[in-house]
């Protein structure tokens, strides 16, 4: 199995900042302190990208961070992470964070994420932002995101406050906009609702990060819905929290009996097309 045989466009990874705590990363802002621990952090993630023929990856923070002082944390984190991706422009793209909470306050650092620090899109958790997908913080915020051009980045793991079902929904009211839906294959039941959500709702694209067992619930999803509505994602972590992405998500596509052009729209081809990543 040749890993370089097909270009690899990661649109799932996280970086951690803004914690605080011992032990893990606090970057505290766009200029980390000394730098140490960002360096190792950098160089490992660009090993690990080497190692399994990345070409670039799309950055998420993570939503576990503390925020005391409200939008001026969640700001403070996204020029982390877009100093962060500053890095290797040419490798990493970054998204940004707008919590549903802060309303139309919000709005203007969605702006401010395109045009400034030149993100492609919003995350959304919002099983750890504590607003449903489905609510109507969100539709007001999607559509905002929408004007920005940028594409939502919403996390669907299948609890009360994240799921296909509310994603379905929110898809309904915003069908010119692609979302990109993370996480799905998390819970069997979402899997089992994917190809009906995803026929009537042909802006939605999903993730197969969570796919542990690829030939059991991930290609039977791209046989049913095609291979175009599939973006690659590992759920790779900063450190100290993850040392390599989670499973073998990459080799068992590769293993895989699906085409070489399905594999390539997979891997790069629909992350390329959706993010203008030409």
């Amino acid at each position: 199995m040749k890993l370089t045989q097909f270009e690899v466009i990661d649109l799932h990874q996280h970086l951690e900042c803004g914690l605080g705590l011992k032990g893990g990363l606090d970057f505290g802002g766009a200029s980390p302190p000394g730098g140490a621990s960002v360096d190792v952090e950098f160089s490992h993630r660009m090993s690990v990208m080497d190692r399994h023929n990345m070409s670039s990856a799309v950055v998420i923070p993570g939503n576990m961070y503390l925020r005391p002082n409200g939008l001026a944390d969640t700001a403070a984190v996204n020029d982390t992470v877009a100093a962060y991706c500053a890095r290797s422009p040419a490798r990493l793209r970054g998204v940004g964070l707008v919590e549903p909470v802060y309303g139309p306050a919000g709005f203007a650092e969605v702006k401010r994420c395109r045009e400034e620090l030149g993100f492609v899109g919003i995350g959304f958790h919002n099983g750890m932002q504590g607003v449903p997908i489905d609510s109507p913080l969100m539709f007001r915020l999607v559509e905002k995101i929408g004007e920005a051009g940028m594409i939502p980045f919403i996390h669907a793991l299948g609890n009360e406050l994240e799921s296909i079902w509310q994603v379905d929904l929110l898809a309904k009211a915003f069908p010119d906009l692609p979302m990109i839906i993370l996480d799905v294959f998390h819970a069997i039941a979402q899997v089992k609702s994917l190809p009906d959500i995803a026929e009537r709702r042909p802006n939605l694209y999903f993730d197969l990060s969570m796919s542990i067992s690829f030939d059991f619930m991930g290609k039977p999803q791209v046989r049913m819905v095609g291979a175009d509505r599939f973006v690659f994602g590992t759920n790779f972590y900063s450190l100290p929290v993850m040392t390599a992405p989670m499973g073998r998500p990459l080799e068992q596509i590769l293993e895989s009996d699906l085409s070489d052009v399905e594999k390539q729209a997979i891997l790069s081809g629909n992350a390329k097309r959706l993010l203008g990543m030409l």
